[in-house]
């Protein structure tokens, strides 16, 4: 079991381990553009031959009277450079909040647009590139979606003004060889932004291996080439597999950038399988699957054939995810591999969905609130799926596989509130169930503000980091400047780093007031190079737990790993071990001391997982070689299960086994989807099980564990918050 990588020990001890918008600032040269453009529009009222070059939402031409009252969005589009118009330049409309295309039309040889026939609604316009040396952008002045400003249009109204300054962008260009020189044509390379990730453009090879990505903006690029189909390798330039290690490619604004080369390796994995209908048996075809690195984030997919087959091919080994992705009806199913060779009849039989409806409000005023993202993890099927709130506060989740999941609320950083904590967010689903009236209750945070930088003082752009508390926890990465602003509501709070290549001492924050505002001290976070380790030997006389494995965690020294502090106990550093023998916890911030943790992780034979620390050593300065951990193969366990006042499991909880005369933990478990749990690898001795959840009141029972027992500590009942906590 892999330890420090995929559970939660790395965020609190249960995790022990861990838009701008840019005004469109207008040429002066366009000012008497802007006079032609009103005649232009007054003509369209009276004009038909005018107006028959427009088409609507529909795609046909519009009657004139029609144009001037049916709801329309009018706008023009020029070069950035000097105010001239773009003709046959194409705009388009979307639904902002579900992306769907609404409506499109060219531009004339003025440059002007009118898109027709539009329903009531907010809007996201857009203008494409298509055929055109132009960069793509949105409405106003913004390359993404997300940042772009909403365009409302009322019934039977036109909006104007919806003006585009288009730049013109700069382009990549490389040729795709084998090892032995020739060309490989038919494969996709693409750009994605360096820092955000944001894909900005593609390109097929040709016969003699060329690819030209044109309409860049001007920045930094991470280039991959994929090879679904072959039997190559895909890689990222310049030859790297690893997304985090590949080369930026610089582009210079409306420059070309050539000799982005790739010469690709034979013997790539391949799975293949089979996608049906549960219930009928029956091929599903034109289901897209999916395979993601989990390493290297390599996404390549595949859709199914009329026989419900599928074949990902040019795969890399690693733990991976193979997931089916049907559009509607069908829920979405996956799981998670190791991968280590060719796989074969992967088949996935897919069920009805389920879906689950509700509402966002604020917890204070009931106020519906808009833009929220709702995100949906089921672990046990590897299905990841988001939804954004409407204007009425109400979102939608569809395709969801049956069992329990993890579905919370994100807001961003913008919109003032706190996420949710995450023990309150499970949710169970049966197959084709739709589970409607869910409330999700947000509250108002104060702004915690900060920023992260390496050793020598400098930003760290896009950095991901944490924050956990009793009453919320949540992620967030910062900004180009290395800053970042989150909303906490009143708590106290540990902020820390997770990155895999840096190690950061992590900030405690203690909101008091939700009306003032909170600055923490910056994160310092420490490479390879700069951080010092702490090595040692884990010495197991009795080898391994059966089904578990070994962590070294290193936790700032002074850390209270006990109950009260459980929510905020975060490690700065740890290692997974295949088993006893040397290790090193390294990236740690030098001059500080630390507590050096030696964790089990176990699992039942029924899947229920646990985490016991078993040795520790104290106040050990970062660089200290030499330290001694060991494990006498503790072989007993305490076992039972949590449920609420309605006598439900309750979903999300965990359980700690804790020392009575000290506090400490000694042990943790979250509780599965029927609320049960197991404590294995205890040494004998009482201890206090206590289980705690953010929406309900710490209980606890006393426990005696005898040496190579299992001990039942029977049914933990956990009333609300505000309620008598019946200990």
């Amino acid at each position: 079991m892999t330890i420090v990588k995929h559970s939660r020990i790395l965020r609190t001890i249960p995790l022990l381990i861990g838009s701008r918008r840019v005004g469109c600032a207008h040429h002066p040269s366009a000012c008497g553009f802007r006079g032609l453009v009103a005649v232009a529009l007054f003509l369209v009222t009276i004009v038909s031959s005018v107006t028959a070059q427009y088409s609507g939402g529909s795609g046909t031409a519009q009657d004139p009277f029609q144009i001037a009252t049916a709801a329309t969005i009018v706008g023009t589009v020029t070069r950035e450079s000097d105010g001239t118009p773009i003709a046959n330049l194409h705009v388009e409309a979307q639904d902002y909040d579900t992306g769907e295309h609404q409506g499109s039309a060219d531009t004339n040889p003025v440059g002007l647009y009118i898109i027709s026939s539009l329903p009531a609604g907010r809007y996201r316009v857009k203008a494409l590139g298509w055929n055109t040396d132009f960069v793509e952008e949105y409405y106003n002045n913004v390359l993404d979606d997300k940042n772009a400003t909403p365009v409302v249009v009322p019934p039977s109204g036109v909006v104007q003004g919806i003006d585009f300054r288009l730049a013109l962008g700069g382009s990549i260009v490389g040729v795709v060889t084998d090892s032995t020189g020739a060309p490989i044509p038919d494969l996709l390379v693409t750009a994605a932004d360096y820092d955000a990730g944001t894909y900005r453009g593609g390109a097929s090879t040709n016969p003699l291996g060329l690819y030209v990505i044109p309409r860049l903006p001007g920045g930094r690029y991470r280039v991959r080439v994929s090879t679904q189909g072959t039997d190559f390798v895909g890689e990222f330039y310049d030859d790297v597999l690893d997304h985090d290690r590949a080369t930026p490619v610089v582009v210079p604004a409306a420059r070309t950038v050539q000799n982005v080369d790739f010469v690709l390796a034979a013997g790539g994995l391949r799975v293949s399988g089979r996608i049906t209908d549960k219930a009928m048996h029956l091929p599903l075809p034109n289901v897209q699957v999916a395979y993601w690195h989990d390493d290297y984030k390599i996404w390549i997919t595949d859709d199914t054939d009329a026989a419900g087959r599928y074949e990902l091919t040019g795969l890399v080994p690693g733990r991976v995810q193979i997931g089916a992705k049907p559009e509607s009806y069908y829920a979405q199913m996956g799981t998670w591999l190791e991968l280590r060779g060719n796989v074969s009849n992967l088949d996935f039989a897919l069920p009805e969905g389920a879906s689950v409806s509700g509402k966002v409000v604020d917890a204070g005023s009931a106020e519906k609130l808009a833009g929220i993202l709702i995100s949906y993890w089921c672990d046990q099927y590897a299905v990841w799926r988001t939804a954004l709130s409407k204007d009425d506060g109400s979102f939608l989740l569809e395709n969801l596989p049956p069992g329990v999941a993890e579905m919370e609320a994100r807001p961003d950083a913008e919109s003032g509130y706190a996420w949710e904590p995450e023990d309150n967010s499970y949710i169970r689903l049966e197959e084709g169930q739709d589970k409607a009236g869910r409330i999700i209750r947000l509250s108002r945070g104060a702004l915690v503000s900060g920023r992260v930088r390496d050793s020598q003082g400098n930003p760290l752009p896009n950095f991901a980091c944490d924050y956990s508390g009793r009453f919320c926890d949540g992620e967030f990465e910062t900004d180009r400047d290395g800053r970042y602003q989150i909303w906490l509501p009143v708590g106290t709070y540990a902020i820390a780093a997770d990155e895999e290549e840096f190690g950061a001492l992590p900030q405690e924050v203690t909101v008091r007031d939700v009306n003032l505002a909170v600055h923490v001290p910056d994160l310092i976070a420490y490479s390879e190079q700069t951080g010092s380790p702490i090595s040692g030997f884990v010495d197991s006389p009795s080898g391994l737990p059966g089904t578990g494995g070994f962590a070294v965690v290193a936790v700032k020294a002074g850390t209270a790993i006990d109950v009260d502090g459980w929510h905020t106990t975060r490690a700065v550093r740890g290692i997974d071990l295949p088993g006893a023998g040397p290790f090193a916890v390294a990236k740690l911030p030098p001059g500080a001391h630390y507590e050096v943790v030696l964790l089990v992780a176990s699992e039942t034979a029924d899947g229920m997982e646990s985490y016991t620390l078993i040795d520790s050593v104290l106040n050990v300065p970062a660089g200290t070689t030499g330290i001694h951990l060991r494990y006498d193969g503790a072989d007993s366990e305490v076992y039972g299960n949590v449920i609420d006042t309605d006598g439900q499991a309750l979903l999300g909880a965990t359980v700690l086994l804790s020392h009575p005369a000290t506090g400490r933990v000694a042990g943790f478990a979250r509780v599965d989807h029927d609320g049960r749990f197991a404590i294995s690898c205890i040494k004998p001795g009482t201890y206090m099980a206590t289980a705690v959840h953010s929406g309900y009141v710490n209980t606890s029972k006393s426990i005696q564990v005898f040496s190579g027992l299992s001990s039942n500590i029977g049914t933990i009942g956990m009333p609300p918050a505000g309620a008598s906590s019946g200990k």
